[in-house]
């Protein structure tokens, strides 16, 4: 099946859209999961980010045009708000965990507790956010200049098109920072921990024992 220019150049614009919106959500709290939840260090929650960007932006977020087949396959109704949530809801618990742990073993990690926790948060992270993501995602298109959404609050609906990218770029860099900030504080953890468990060191061992020869 031959796609004409104007559809690959829609759908990588989709994609980016969808991926972006997704990521500046999901980004900060799966980071916050696997460092203060998990108990992950920096280097295998670094790797999983960036498998999850790869991935993302790599087409993965085309899983999300299921989400549209399967709203028209069951006439969900845009106006309705309890068929749209409850498909949304199911959607997400679905499809949202699958993945989690084959890119934390990627990622190498090899604690199996820490990625059942993983997992498990990421689970969590679809249940809370299935309703709410799949909102996001809609408004997201429209604010990326996609397509218009009905779901797009009024206060931005008649906005400029600039203005809206400078939303939604807006809401990436701030769960950029966020994530950022996790990975900082961690740091400092990690920094603090070695330091203070960190073996006597061979001329700490020579001078004690010497000032005991002493005596």
């Amino acid at each position: 099946m031959k796609i004409s220019k104007e559809r690959l150049k829609y759908e990588i614009a989709e994609n980016f859209a969808d991926a972006t919106t997704m990521v500046s959500v999901t980004m900060p709290l799966n980071t916050g999961i696997e460092l203060f939840g998990a108990g992950m260090s920096n280097a295998v929650s670094l790797n999983s980010r960036a498998y999850n960007l790869a991935l993302a932006y790599g087409g993965l977020t085309r899983l999300v045009k299921l989400r549209d087949y399967t709203k028209k396959k069951f006439n969900i109704d845009e106006k309705s708000s309890l068929a749209r949530c409850a498909h949304d809801m199911a959607y997400g618990l679905t499809l949202g965990p699958l993945v989690k742990a084959g890119i934390y073993l990627a990622a190498g990690e090899t604690d199996w507790k820490k990625i059942g926790i993983g997992v498990a948060g990421s689970m969590g992270i679809v249940g809370m956010l299935a309703v709410p993501l799949g909102w996001m995602v809609d408004v997201g298109r429209d604010l990326w200049g996609i397509k218009e959404s009905p779901r797009t609050p009024k206060y931005l609906k008649n906005k400029s098109k600039g203005f809206k990218k400078a939303v939604a770029a807006g809401a990436f860099a701030l769960g950029f920072a966020a994530t950022a900030g996790m990975y900082t504080a961690n740091h400092f953890k990690e920094k603090v921990m070695h330091e203070t468990y960190q073996p006597a060191g061979i001329e700490q061992v020579v001078q004690v024992n010497l000032g005991e020869n002493r005596q």
